[in-house]
């Protein structure tokens, strides 16, 4: 029978930061410097712009903590900015549509 403590470091969100094994910490270090570049530069964005990068942001994060790797979280970053830019483009449309009904 697995202990709990077994079971919650063999999950595969976990992260390794034991020294004698190869740990993910520079990797992850670096994707937060990204983003928080990616966010501080969105300051003269327009929403749209800035709603993509948040979205990728978060699918890189969930990439990196789903699977921890970098294909997955390169494909967290396609897949979130994708997303973030979808509902971009939805929440405008029903912005146009909301000030139709009311003009």
């Amino acid at each position: 029978m697995k202990l709990l403590s077994d079971r919650i470091s063999s999950s595969p969100c976990s992260i390794n930061l034991d020294a004698t094994k190869k740990s993910n910490l520079p990797f992850l270090v670096a994707l937060c410097c990204v983003a928080t570049t990616l966010i501080t530069a969105c300051a003269s964005a327009t929403k749209e712009q800035q709603e993509t990068a948040m979205g990728a942001g978060v699918g890189a994060l969930a990439g990196v903590l789903l699977k921890d790797s970098r294909q997955s979280a390169a494909m967290g970053v396609a897949l979130g900015a994708l997303g973030g830019y979808a509902g971009s483009k939805n929440m405008e449309v029903k912005k146009q549509a909301s000030r139709k009904a009311t003009a």
